[in-house]
């Protein structure tokens, strides 16, 4: 079906083109594969083409780097997921069995995401410098106006032009100043 150039295992046969398109189908919780001239069609065929070309690329760019991750490193992470993620092996077969994937498959796209973090790790920068206090000093210093937060104050307030009304609230709150009481104080007498 397609040869992406300058990948191991470059080629896609029609095989694993309808085995993408099937796991492909059931990602995106579909009943299988829709008709070629369904809408939903299209969908799937890109997220199946994507999937087999990305996985290409990956294992092409690990080549080129020289990178590469052990059987061991892929069952270990596998035997870590299927524990993790679907709390055992029943669980991790009812994965395969939904996702149409073959024990192989799953080997495999655990491979391709190792081998993908290690692409990244030498791709992108390692962590930053730590920052010296000095440094934290001078750039809070150069902007403090960030940092600062004008004054200001909650009040609450009950208004009424009866001086005796005025007093009983002020009694109703001295005996119980919480939110509730606020409230109903104010109803009553404001």
């Amino acid at each position: 079906v397609a040869l992406v150039q300058d990948a191991p295992n470059g080629d896609i046969s029609q095989d694993d083109y309808n085995r993408a398109l099937v796991q492909a189908a059931a990602r995106l919780q579909l009943k299988g594969v829709p008709d070629e001239k369904s809408p939903q069609f299209a969908q799937v065929k890109s997220a199946a083409t994507d999937d087999l070309l990305l996985s290409r690329w990956v294992a092409g760019e690990a080549e080129e780097r020289g990178v590469s991750v052990s059987d061991s490193e892929v069952n270990d992470r596998l035997s870590q997921i299927i524990k993790s993620q679907f709390h055992g092996q029943k669980g991790f077969q009812q994965f395969l069995t939904q996702s149409h994937f073959t024990q192989e498959d799953a080997v495999n796209r655990v491979r391709l995401q190792l081998l993908s973090d290690q692409i990244q790790k030498q791709v992108l920068p390692t962590a930053q410098p730590p920052v010296s206090d000095e440094e934290v000093q001078n750039f809070y210093d150069a902007n403090i106006t960030q940092f600062q937060q004008p004054e200001t104050r909650d009040f609450r307030l009950i208004l009424n032009k009866d001086q005796a009304k005025v007093q009983a609230a002020a009694d109703a709150l001295a005996q119980d100043d919480s939110d509730t009481n606020w409230a109903k104080v104010a109803k009553q007498y404001s």
